[in-house]
């Protein structure tokens, strides 16, 4: 294997090449729209230009620079989300086919197993969402395949004490 054929599998923090250059291109695309609509339109070129230079002095242009200012902290926000998204869903090895039913079919009552699943699914989704609304950039969603979360969740059924698989069972 080459020097370059192994700094391209894993860099020096561990991060994997592939999703340093995913991080890459959303970066570039970001620049390569802002440059590419500047290029388009030298008006837009000039304005941005001069409201860089330019500080606000009346009451109205304090207003709509701190409009501008909270719009472009919610945009970045947002961004940072549609990223760790993109991570997330990229990694995802497994597609999944549902089986869909007669919407009309009555369903039958959830076990207390089940119950209790869900509840464990629920608190890592509860876990991925705080991750996700964070400020930190660097928060990572937890991954966990279905199944091992499902071996898991088993092993934990079993050591529940009685009562507290009495409170699942009266759900």
């Amino acid at each position: 294997m080459s020097k370059a054929k192994g700094k391209l599998d894993d860099d020096e923090d561990g991060n994997d090449a592939e999703e340093d250059q995913e991080q890459l291109l959303d970066q570039s695309d970001t620049v390569s729209e802002e440059a590419a609509a500047e290029a388009a339109d030298p008006e837009i070129a000039r304005q941005k230009k001069l409201i860089e230079e330019t500080e606000p002095t009346t009451e109205l242009e304090q207003a709509q620079a701190a409009v501008l200012k909270s719009q472009k902290s919610q945009i970045d926000r947002l961004t940072v989300e549609v990223r760790k998204l993109k991570a997330f869903i990229s990694k995802r090895k497994q597609t999944y086919k549902r089986k869909r039913k007669d919407e009309g079919a009555p369903t039958r009552a959830l076990s207390a197993y089940n119950i209790f699943v869900q509840d464990r699914f629920a608190k890592l989704s509860r876990d991925n969402e705080i991750a996700l609304q964070s400020d930190d950039t660097n928060a990572q969603l937890k991954r966990v395949p279905p199944a091992s979360l499902v071996a898991s969740t088993g092993n934990q059924w079993k050591e529940l004490s009685a009562d507290e698989k009495a409170k699942y069972e009266v759900l």
